[in-house]
């Protein structure tokens, strides 16, 4: 195969690099790396336990604090305090937009 980084390859479940299948901009989900500042939006799915211990439930409304895409890390605040998640577990996070009102 050669030298270099392995490149995963999905296989009907999401590897990480990909997007989860159901996340579509006419539904207005997405996951929670692409939401951009002062952002509000809801969790719907999240399936990194590391992020779930930090108290990002399903139904948890979170906050982007700060979404810089050249950094590894992204901070939301959620339940009056702040989290640095990595970026690559936000991408195993699937969020909503909160409703406005």
């Amino acid at each position: 195969m050669g030298f270099g980084k392995k490149r995963n390859r999905c296989r009907g479940k999401c590897c990480g690099v990909c997007r989860p299948s159901n996340a579509s901009e006419e539904s207005g989900k997405t996951t929670l790396d692409l939401i951009p500042d002062e952002g509000k939006v809801i969790v719907l799915a999240n399936n990194d336990v590391k992020t779930l211990e930090m108290g990002l439930h399903p139904g948890s409304v979170v906050t982007m604090a700060h979404n810089d895409p050249s950094e590894r890390n992204i901070i939301v605040r959620s339940f009056e305090q702040r989290l640095v998640i990595s970026r690559e577990a936000a991408r195993n996070i699937l969020v909503r937009e909160s409703s406005k009102g």
